[in-house]
């Protein structure tokens, strides 16, 4: 994102790199915001009287974006949804619930707003590029013959901060196919929470302590989850 050189008074500044830092965002950002949000409010005492279905909200970072009045639905929603997504106003319609007068009036506005909405959506843009790339955290999943081995395997990783909690899953009933024979026996489950830049590491220990010739190593990386429990899980590894 590009940067401005800003003269601003010591504690003016100060109060100002405050509240960005409380709102997650750079001083910049905030900036940018505070300054559009001004000349929003000057230029148009926000909502507009040609278009009495849409009227301003005041989103979390107290910034104010035009929304279909009595819905939520942002302008700027049903703007993406015309233009990048090639619906139909009938579509949009269909696809939020809403009449399609109200999608040609909220498309009508932001003809009427393109330069202020177009702003809005690129300060999105630009401060969604500026958070930080949340850590790649993994299951990995092996399985051993005894629940007491698949213990030994859990705390070692564990107390050496290679993962932060390993499940003990069992037994279990496994089928499948070895030297050439169907097999079936009794395993234990170990499922394995870690990070993928650990994984060497990790398979490295897991080989050391594992009984069998070929162990069972297969990591899912995980895509989602709560944000304080995956912030819990990556805090507690080790650094790699």
């Amino acid at each position: 994102m590009a940067r401005y050189p800003l003269n601003l008074p010591v504690q003016l500044k100060k109060e100002a790199e405050q509240r960005a830092a409380s709102q997650g965002v750079s001083l910049n950002q905030f900036v940018m915001w505070a300054v559009a949000e001004k000349v929003g409010a000057l230029r148009q005492h926000l909502d507009d009287p040609a278009f009495p279905r849409i009227t301003y909200r005041r989103g979390a970072a107290g910034v104010p974006t035009p929304v279909l009045r009595g819905t939520g639905i942002r302008v700027q929603t049903i703007v993406v949804a015309a233009r990048q997504w090639k619906l139909t106003p009938e579509q949009v319609a269909d696809e939020y619930g809403l009449t399609e007068f109200q999608v040609k009036e909220a498309l009508a506005f932001y003809t009427a707003h393109q330069a202020e909405i177009d702003a809005k959506m690129e300060a999105e843009q630009k401060l969604e590029q500026e958070k930080p790339e949340m850590p790649t955290l993994i299951h990995l999943t092996t399985t051993t013959e005894t629940k007491a081995d698949a213990q030994t395997i859990a705390s070692t990783l564990v107390e050496k901060r290679l993962a932060t909690c390993v499940q003990v899953i069992g037994p279990i009933t496994s089928t499948y196919r070895w030297q050439g024979k169907v097999e079936t026996a009794e395993e234990w489950l170990c499922v394995i929470k870690s990070r993928q830049d650990l994984y060497d590491a990790l398979e490295a220990a897991i080989l050391e302590l594992h009984p069998y010739d070929v162990p069972e190593l297969l990591v899912t990386p995980v895509t989602g989850g709560s944000e304080s429990y995956l912030d819990w899980l990556d805090g507690e590894l080790r650094t790699s």
